[in-house]
């Protein structure tokens, strides 16, 4: 039983990344059409909940891919993320967002 949900969980990470992926991708692709891209870069610290390597080998690699993202550095204590956007007009609702979606659906698969 805990085997199929953990199945469950990563098909339903897999297809929210899909998503985001798709939603990134057309948003830096407007910003590239644009005369007058809307653009805020920033670098943001973002405190993780796991120490898990491979959930954070995880989480790490998706914000990577996914265009307009960057994870920069990983703590040595593996306490926090530090990331770069691209949009990032308010870098603690940045954070909030990768935690309650990113993080959270990482954390399920490997729960």
């Amino acid at each position: 039983m805990k085997a199929l949900n953990r199945i469950l969980q990563a098909l339903i990470l897999f297809l929210y990344f899909v998503k985001e992926f798709v939603k990134s991708c057309l948003l830096v692709a407007r910003d590239c059409l644009r005369a007058q891209p809307r653009l805020a870069p920033v670098i943001v610290t973002m405190p993780l909940e796991s120490r898990n390597p491979g959930e954070i080998f995880l989480l790490a690699n998706m914000i990577t891919l996914t265009p307009g993202t960057m994870t920069l550095d990983v703590a040595e204590d593996l306490s926090s993320l530090t990331i770069h956007t691209i949009y990032g007009e308010d870098p603690e609702a940045v954070v909030a967002d990768l935690k309650s979606g990113m993080e959270a659906m990482v954390r399920k698969v490997f729960r």
